[in-house]
């Protein structure tokens, strides 16, 4: 009997688990991601959910929201103007995007990239007593296509990547009117139900387990002393010319899971400096590849840069020295004070070294999940995220 009502009082409090979910998180509780409460995902891992296009429901919004493909400047420039303006910040760092970085991104798969704006009635208060109604932008979504990796399985998926709403209206449902509406549009149109791969960055987990959960550390880079010479080896700095053989090693590296875009969209993030990748050499022989983003961040007025990724193919000890030397050149050519680095791929390498002298001036998580496909976690030192 006191097994019985052991296990009655086990039942009753998942039951009032959900219920709770559900009326805290009305949205994310009912969407097919790897909620953390769904007990058979913990011996079974399903991949694709949902196979078929989403139906319409309570959250897609046909009036108010204006969904089309992103290629061309118009959209580029709302989007930039959109962002620098409503994207969160506080007091120390801010996020300002140009219209030149975004396009970057975009221009090789922007017949496959999509933006979603909302818009809202808003009044404006003309000279005198006159009032006259306008259309605004409260917020946009923008996705974009990727290739993931898993193991030997190959995934297209699309990259939520940028997701902002105007502080002033940010209630009513309307991050998850934007995102609902946007996949709905996507799945018309494709006629099948997509994969999805977004970032967060804050404590709001809405009870999901990630795909991969990281540390960033951030450093100041004025206070590292200048690096050791290099002996026979080198560091070039790849251009849109020589990242073609870069992009093959990639490829071939012996990290099991990929997250990438296209060759076109590298070789211009390259050529406009939103990508910076050094290379370590020795004759036509790479040691090691240090993949560098201009992140459009501002930390106490200084620019900030990140380390995404990196790729060891030799010791350990000249690995080190040649991201030390890496760093010292992009730091010097284009101004960066700042470095994070995101311990993914053979990146815990570089930040151990780091952390044995230096002191972090600020460690976040960051954490990427997947949208309508189940699957384990992953170590993210197996993980590339070269997005």
């Amino acid at each position: 009997m006191p097994v019985l009502y052991g296990i009655l009082f086990v039942i009753s409090f998942y039951m009032i688990f959900i219920i709770f979910l559900r009326i805290r998180h009305p949205y994310w509780s009912k969407q097919p991601v790897y909620h953390s409460h769904k007990l058979l995902y913990k011996f079974y891992h399903p991949g694709l959910v949902k196979h078929l296009p989403s139906d319409k429901d309570r959250y897609v919004d046909l009036k108010d929201i204006e969904f089309c493909k992103i290629n061309n400047n118009s959209n580029y420039d709302k989007i930039s103007t959109f962002v620098c303006e409503n994207y969160s910040k506080d007091e120390y760092s801010d996020f300002k995007p140009t219209s030149n970085y975004i396009k970057s991104y975009y221009e090789g798969t922007s017949d496959k990239s999509y933006v979603s704006f909302m818009k809202h009635n808003s009044l404006k208060y003309m000279s005198g007593e006159q009032v006259k109604e306008e259309e605004i932008i409260v917020g946009l979504l923008t996705t974009r296509p990727l290739i993931l990796k898993l193991d030997s399985k190959y995934l297209n998926i699309e990259l939520v990547d940028l997701l902002c709403v105007d502080p002033l209206y940010r209630k009513g449902y309307r991050v998850p009117k934007l995102i609902q509406t946007h996949k709905y549009h996507m799945e018309q149109e494709t006629n099948k139900a997509g994969i999805y791969l977004f970032k967060n960055e804050n404590h709001h987990s809405f009870n999901i387990i990630p795909l991969c959960k990281f540390e960033c550390y951030s450093f100041d880079i004025f206070t590292w002393r200048t690096p050791i010479k290099l002996g026979q080896e080198e560091i070039i700095e790849c251009n849109e010319c020589t990242s073609d053989f870069v992009y093959e090693t990639i490829m071939l590296s012996k990290i099991k899971n990929k997250v990438y875009f296209d060759l076109y969209t590298m070789n211009n993030l390259v050529k406009s400096g939103n990508i910076h990748l050094y290379c370590l050499k020795v004759n036509s022989k790479i040691l090691g590849l240090y993949f560098f983003k201009n992140s459009q961040t501002m930390y106490n007025n200084e620019f900030v840069f990140e380390c995404i990724c990196s790729i060891r193919l030799t010791g350990i000890e000249l690995f080190l020295k040649g991201f030390h030397n890496a760093v010292n050149l992009c730091c010097k050519k284009n101004k960066y004070r700042y470095l994070v680095i995101e311990n993914t791929s053979n990146n815990n390498i570089i930040i151990n070294k780091i952390l044995s002298s230096k002191s972090y001036i600020n460690k976040y998580y960051s954490s990427y999940y997947t949208y309508n496909y189940i699957t384990k976690q992953l170590n993210p030192n197996d993980c590339m995220f070269l997005i």
